[in-house]
């Protein structure tokens, strides 16, 4: 017994000290590390700084570069032709590319949930609903992208509404594995929960997935009309043909079933022969029914309101409920039975008497509507459907394709709506914002130069720059949204830069005595440096915002990749067209009279006076 004792005493002791030396040794192998990789690293770099033909060979490559640029603007100078086509081919490509670029509204956010709210026909009991919610659980779980799953069935005593939850219904929030794609998986779980919930008869399902902004559906038709009939008939033929569509998913309507309901319509023209009043027969209806707030007991700080109402168990029937008495004729006699009374003689012989509701009311039974709903003031019902890809544009015009050959009834009319009406105001906003953009540097261009025609030309940049922004949207697979909208505009302000730098370079040797020609030649020269570096740093600095590090990558993706394409294609094309368009808008040629360049006038990181870099 004493030496287990011994061990444990010394190592209590000890350890503290065995620690501190660890971390001792751990800091002098780190500082030797960390000393011998300087060493090795300082060695290296005095090697290549050593070495005669380094530094010569990058600014050879650089004066390389810069010969076979000018040669290339030398070229396109002498056979504009060729320059103007290409500008033709972009501005065709460009149109093509915008309608097979898909557009959305903003980017769905994957956030590793999927949600499922089940309905069942009104009442199923809670046991059934609960079976079903175990047998789609059990499908789930051969699912390998899910999880875990959680579930609730019937409805909480604390619900916020209970008129609108009942034991029919149930929720289901899927949890998906995380991964690297994870909107992928989501999609695939997604297709997985709609072939676990397609096998049950019966069964209504909404899936959808946790917004942080709260949205529209991708897709909504609003039916307007009189009839509820008539609107519920078309919401019906609107779901078929939506189902029927590949380009939608999860298609439902407003127009549900409501719960079962009992209509009660009392005979006017009975109760008036015996003397009963239509407002107050119903009112006593519906407080025996529904009960009356009779008193209220108070207990410390909460207050219970007392309820009198008849025995649930006593109206468990519809013939119970027709036997239920709701007025007495007359005042004074005795009571009897209203078939009695009326047996013995006319309505002045029944004072007393207890009148049923079978007496003087017609009773039917039936299913209210789930939702009254009114838009500006319409009867309306709305079948929504979330498009199976991206673009919100190709699903809404095939779905409108598919409604214009349906024939409604002379009383329905119909409309789209939900995120795509939304989109198209968003699209006319971004709009108006691009054309102030381009306004406010246009403005600001032509105070700074003094005149039309260079502002203008720099301002031919910015389609240029949307040719790559739609290359890099359609290579990508990302639709034109909101962000990437935002992202455009962004891009109006920096994709001019590279045009200024040249544009300010020829101007300043054209002042200098150059002709146009040479000026610009010697201005692509000198600037082609200044230009590549701008954009290559630019674009660096979104690549990681491009690759999609961490949380909320779908959101900031199409940003980064839209100023990315943008700036790269407009920046190469910068350097090809926007030389040539100064030359052909020059006011006096004067390159005939001047002698042929030869390949450069000078080092290619010469300064000049001609801007700033």
């Amino acid at each position: 017994m004493i030496l287990p004792v011994l061990i444990g005493w010394w190592t209590l002791r000890t350890l503290p000290w065995l620690v501190l030396d660890v971390l001792a040794l751990l800091w002098r192998v780190v500082r030797w590390s960390v000393a011998r990789a300087a060493g090795v690293l300082l060695a290296g770099w005095a090697r290549v700084a050593a070495r005669a033909g380094a530094g010569a060979g990058l600014r050879r490559g650089g004066r390389r570069l810069a010969s076979g640029y000018v040669g290339l603007v030398r070229h396109a100078l002498r056979r504009p032709a060729g320059v103007i086509f290409l500008v033709v081919l972009l501005a065709v490509g460009l149109f093509r590319l915008y309608g097979d670029v898909g557009l959305q509204l903003l980017p769905e956010m994957a956030q590793g949930e999927v949600r499922a709210e089940l309905r069942l026909p009104v009442g199923t009991p809670l046991a059934e609903t609960v079976a079903v919610v175990e047998r789609v659980e059990a499908r789930l779980a051969q699912t390998p992208e899910v999880l875990r799953v959680a579930s609730f069935a019937g409805v909480s005593d604390d619900a916020i509404d209970r008129r609108e939850r009942g034991e029919h219904m149930a929720e289901l929030t899927v949890r998906v594995v995380p991964s690297r794609d994870l909107a992928q998986a989501e999609e695939r779980v997604m297709a997985a929960l709609r072939r676990a919930l397609r096998v049950e008869p019966g069964l209504d399902a909404e899936l959808r997935r946790p917004t942080l902004f709260t949205l529209d559906a991708p897709i909504a038709v609003q039916l307007f009309g009189r009839d509820p009939a008539e609107l519920e008939g078309a919401a019906r033929r609107v779901m078929e043909v939506g189902s029927g569509l590949p380009l939608l998913a999860d298609v439902r309507t407003t127009a549900a079933a409501g719960f079962p309901e009992v209509r009660v319509r009392f005979d006017r023209s009975r109760m008036a022969s015996l003397g009963l009043d239509v407002r107050q027969s119903a009112e006593t209806l519906r407080r025996k029914v529904q009960g009356v707030r009779a008193s209220e007991l108070r207990d410390r700080e909460r207050t219970l309101d007392i309820e009198l109402a008849v025995d649930v168990a006593s109206l468990g029937s519809l013939e119970a409920l027709l036997d239920l008495p709701i007025g007495v004729v007359g005042g004074a006699g005795g009571v009897m039975s209203l078939d009695d009374a009326l047996a013995q003689g006319g309505a002045e012989d029944m004072r007393g008497v207890s009148v049923p509701l079978r007496a003087v009311a017609h009773v039917e039974v039936g299913r209210g509507p789930a939702e009254i709903r009114r838009i500006e003031g319409r009867r309306a019902v709305v079948v929504e459907a979330r498009a199976a890809i991206l673009d919100v544009r190709a699903a809404r015009e095939a779905l409108t394709a598919e409604l214009d050959d349906i024939a409604f009834g002379p009383g329905v009319r119909w409309e789209i709506g939900g995120q795509s009406a939304e989109l198209e105001a968003a699209q006319r906003g971004l709009l108006l914002a691009l054309l102030v953009a381009v306004f406010l540097v246009y403005v600001v261009m032509a105070s700074t130069f003094e005149s039309f025609r260079g502002p203008l030309i720099i301002l031919f940049t910015i389609p240029l720059a949307l040719v790559g922004v739609m290359l890099a949207l359609f290579a990508l697979g990302l639709p034109l949204s909101v962000v990437a909208g935002i992202g455009v505009i962004v891009l109006v302000g920096i994709v001019v830069n590279n045009a200024i730098v040249l544009v300010d370079a020829a101007r300043r040797l054209e002042r200098e005595g150059l002709s146009v020609e040479r000026a610009t030649l010697r201005a692509c020269e000198i600037r082609l440096r200044p230009v590549c570096i701008t954009a290559l740093t630019t674009v660096l600095g979104l690549v990681p915002m491009a690759v999609g590090l961490g949380a909320g990558t779908e959101l900031r993706q199409p940003l980064a990749w839209v100023v990315i394409g943008g700036l790269a294609v407009g920046t190469l094309l910068t350097l090809l067209v926007i030389p040539v368009l100064w030359s052909l808008t020059a006011p006096s040629r004067g390159a005939a009279a001047e002698p042929p360049l030869a390949a450069c006038d000078g080092p290619a990181d010469e300064p000049v006076t001609a801007g700033p870099r």
